[in-house]
C-alpha cells in the first residue's frame, strides 16, 4: 500500500492531494472515485495488470471488481498518507 500511496502522491498536484486527505475518509473515497480511482483501475488494473504493483494488488485486494478494487486502494492510500492503521481495511465491503 506503501507503493501505492507513493504513485498517488507523484502523479496528482499537492493542492488536490491535501484538499482530499482534510476530507473524512469514506467522503474522501467517493470523491475520489472518477479521478485518482479512475487512474487507479486503468494504470494498475486495465492497463498494466501485469507491473509489480498490479500483482500485488491481489494481496490487499482480494476482490474481482475494479471498483472495489480501486475503492480498497483508495481507502488504503488515505489511511497510509493521513498515519492511519491498515489493519481495519480487511474489513471493508
Amino acid at each position: 500500500m506503501q507503493e501505492a500511496a507513493q504513485a498517488i502522491w507523484e502523479n496528482f498536484p499537492l493542492t488536490e492531494l491535501q484538499r482530499w486527505l482534510g476530507m473524512p475518509e469514506n467522503q474522501a473515497v467517493l470523491h475520489a472515485h472518477w479521478m485518482m480511482g479512475m487512474w487507479v483501475r486503468n494504470q494498475w488494473i486495465h492497463r498494466h495488470p501485469s507491473a509489480p504493483l498490479a500483482r500485488d494488488l491481489e494481496k490487499y485486494a482480494p476482490f474481482g471488481d475494479p471498483d472495489k478494487v480501486s475503492t480498497f486502494i483508495l481507502h488504503g492510500v488515505w489511511r497510509v498518507l493521513n498515519g492511519q492503521d491498515l489493519q481495519a481495511l480487511t474489513a471493508l465491503p
